[in-house]
């Protein structure tokens, strides 16, 4: 290291020494005491403001989710209701189908039947 910069960080971190000295002097003080008053008095009025906000909108987050919770389980009822009929519906149409195709098959068989002899 050269001598400026050996002269330069010892001057630095003299003047920080008096920089905290002084600072710790007037911390004090009177007055330094009523700063550090004050600013415990913010500090924990700026903790209680920030936790009723946290707890608004915790409660605000428990709301939404649980709405929209309600909302998909309601519509995935309605979709599964929907999806039963519709099958119902295929499961008897097919059913009917069958029923026409073995009355038209028996209706072959007899007329078949009654060509041949």
């Amino acid at each position: 290291m050269d001598t400026t910069k050996k002269n330069r960080n010892g001057l630095l971190l003299l003047g920080g020494a008096i920089a905290g000295a002084a600072a710790a002097y007037y911390l004090q003080t009177p007055a330094g005491k009523k700063l550090r008053k004050n600013l415990s008095n913010k500090t924990s009025q700026f903790a209680s403001e920030a936790s009723a906000k946290a707890q608004i909108e915790a409660a605000d987050i428990k709301d939404k989710t649980s709405t929209a919770i309600d909302t998909a389980s309601t519509t995935l009822s309605e979709m599964s209701e929907s999806l039963k009929e519709r099958t119902n519906d295929a499961v008897n149409a097919a059913s009917d189908k069958i029923s026409n195709f073995k009355v038209g098959a028996a209706k072959a068989q007899k007329a078949l039947e009654n060509g041949i002899k």
